[in-house]
């Protein structure tokens, strides 16, 4: 460093013509430097773009599905008021419900001398299907609901409506089995007849076992059963004698 010291200032033109070269050099190597790691906050930068892209994109993907089966779900509904209209309804209170009525059993103040009968769907305030009418006197009659145990009820699931079995499972609880394969995920709607598809329930939970082939869906009833003021009945015709026969031969 000191050679070069001296040689600048004794000979600059010769120090110049030799130091040149290597100022190039150098400057070529920072530049090359300066390049090579902001290609690497460059790198950064479209990776994190490239997440944040990804991450919309799978919201989207996300809402659409979901609004999607909202869609179909109100389409549905609707279709299905429209058809009732010409079927003959009845009010009716609930006057009793668990744990003071019987096990997931409805007890309301409406019966025969009001046009009740066996068979009857029962539906909650929000159109939602709770149950069928399993027993009637006079003025009383009972409605067996959907979760009660061992009921079970033809239904469909999802927004391709993939073909299930309902069943229930007790205190308000509603399950179905099926295909891991069906690809049914948390909020998916379930869907009974009644006439026409009915929405019965969201799914609120899915249990899967790594070794079984199958998968368990928990599902959320539309309408709480246990905290229904009325109910309206109508005859649809639909589930009738089946879950009648599979409900009331369960020993209780």
């Amino acid at each position: 460093m000191l050679v070069l010291l001296v040689m600048r200032f004794a000979t600059p033109s010769f120090f110049w013509q030799i130091a040149s070269p290597l100022f190039r050099v150098a400057d070529a190597v920072a530049s090359a430097n300066h390049y090579f790691l902001g290609s690497f906050g460059d790198a950064a930068r479209v990776a994190i773009e490239n997440d944040a892209l990804r991450n919309m994109n799978e919201t989207l993907v996300t809402e659409n599905a979901a609004l999607t089966q909202k869609v179909a779900a109100l389409l549905l509904l609707t279709t299905g008021t429209a058809q009732s209209k010409s079927v003959a309804t009845i009010l009716a209170d609930v006057v009793a419900r668990p744990p003071v009525s019987p096990y997931d059993t409805l007890v309301l103040a409406q019966g025969a001398r009001a046009g009740v009968v066996l068979g009857m769907e029962a539906f909650g305030a929000s159109g939602a299907p709770l149950g069928i009418v399993s027993d009637v006197s006079q003025d009383f009659s009972h409605v067996l609901l959907f979760s009660s145990p061992d009921v079970r009820t033809a239904g469909w699931v999802g927004s391709q409506s993939v073909p299930v079995t309902i069943v229930g499972a007790g205190g308000g609880a509603l399950q179905v089995s099926l295909a891991r394969s069906a690809n049914i995920a948390v909020g998916d709607t379930v869907y009974v007849p009644g006439p026409g598809m009915l929405p019965l329930g969201i799914v609120g939970r899915v249990d899967d076992d790594p070794s079984s082939p199958s998968v368990i869906l928990r599902i959320r009833p539309l309408s709480n059963p246990f905290s229904v003021g009325a109910v309206t009945l109508r005859a649809t015709g639909v589930h009738g004698s089946a879950t009648l026969l599979v409900a009331t031969s369960t020993p209780r």
